[in-house]
């Protein structure tokens, strides 16, 4: 007699194949050879797996990169990489601003005159902020020292 809540079943199946081989010929699903598959269904295209043609941009060459790189330089990053000491800021007939020039323009105004220092002469603003800041302000200690420092001196 069987415990209470639990079921216990027993039944057989007529014609039972023996073994895994006779299992098999139970079935007519043929199992074709990759090439007999490949030749009678193929692949299919599909748009979910198909690769997109996105155009691939020209291959740059490092002596292309290189050439990009020094005709971008500023002066003072060449003159450094030659070993000799920035010379000031130059801007062909254009005057250095003021210190007070540069904090009257609106911020507007500082990005187009941002975008004008790098068209025609290769150098940000900030960079001609700090030339000013330089050129304009009292010679500090600090900077005679670096100076120095640069120039061989023991300070």
């Amino acid at each position: 007699m069987n415990a209470p809540g639990t079921v216990t079943e027993s039944f057989e199946v007529a014609g039972t194949p023996d073994s895994f081989d006779q299992f098999k010929t139970t079935f007519d699903i043929p199992t074709p050879a990759f090439e007999t598959w490949k030749s009678e269904y193929g692949f299919q295209p599909n748009p979910m797996v198909t690769m997109p043609q996105v155009p691939v941009p020209n291959q740059t060459s490092q002596a292309q990169l290189i050439a990009n790189a020094r005709a971008t330089t500023p002066p003072a990053v060449e003159q450094v990489l030659q070993g000799e000491m920035p010379n000031a800021l130059q801007f062909g007939g254009l005057q250095l601003p003021t210190f007070q020039q540069l904090q009257a323009l609106t911020p507007d105004e500082r990005t187009a005159m941002n975008t004008r220092l790098m068209t025609e002469f290769n150098v940000p603003l900030s960079d001609v902020a700090f030339q000013t800041e330089r050129q304009f302000s009292a010679p500090s200690v600090d900077r005679n020292k670096d100076l120095a420092r640069f120039r061989g001196y023991a300070v």
